[in-house]
């Protein structure tokens, strides 16, 4: 089955596949693939799919749930990567899936970005989830966030709160 996927256009994308019965939920509104889901990439249409791995044989993952995909264009591609309880990172790739490179998600003393959901929109990637703020004052809140970028390594701010709320609503998502 195929779980999830996106087009950069008619030739190009990256898919989620695997078992529907397997699928969970990471948090409230935010899929999760199948524990070790393959995503495989295509640049013919569909006509032919190749299982990709960001991973070596020699450098085994942490991260065990694909939460998230989408194809910027023909050579660039992002996947959102969980490991449980630890964090969400970036894995992209800017040669057509040749290879892959970790972004870590903002984790410092005081602030750490969760982003769970990624799209493409006028050519930038748009992430969004939460953000997790002033840990160092017991514990801190959360509060939703967005984040964007051209080239899936430097992300800038999108439309982020600063209370315990979301960026989304029963309207809708404000995301920029």
């Amino acid at each position: 089955d195929i779980l999830d996927f996106s087009f950069a256009d008619a030739d190009n994308g990256i898919a989620i596949v695997g078992d529907r019965g397997d699928i969970s939920r990471s948090s409230p509104g935010y899929f999760a693939s199948p524990l070790n889901a393959p995503v495989e990439l295509t640049h013919d249409g569909g006509e032919h799919w190749q299982e990709v791995s960001p991973f070596g044989p020699a450098d085994p993952p942490p991260f065990s749930r694909v939460q998230a995909i989408a194809a910027l264009d023909s050579s660039h591609f992002l996947m959102i990567l969980n490991h449980p309880q630890v964090e969400d990172a970036f894995v992209i790739t800017s040669d057509g899936g040749r290879t892959w490179k970790v972004i870590h998600q903002r984790d410092d003393e005081t602030n750490r970005d969760s982003a769970k959901q990624v799209f493409v929109h006028d050519g930038e990637y748009w992430a969004f989830g939460t953000q997790l703020l002033n840990r160092q004052s017991r514990g801190g809140y959360t509060a939703g966030m967005t984040r964007h970028s051209k080239d899936g390594e430097t992300w800038l701010a999108g439309t982020s709160s600063d209370r315990d709320s979301g960026v989304c609503n029963q309207e809708g998502c404000y995301l920029w």
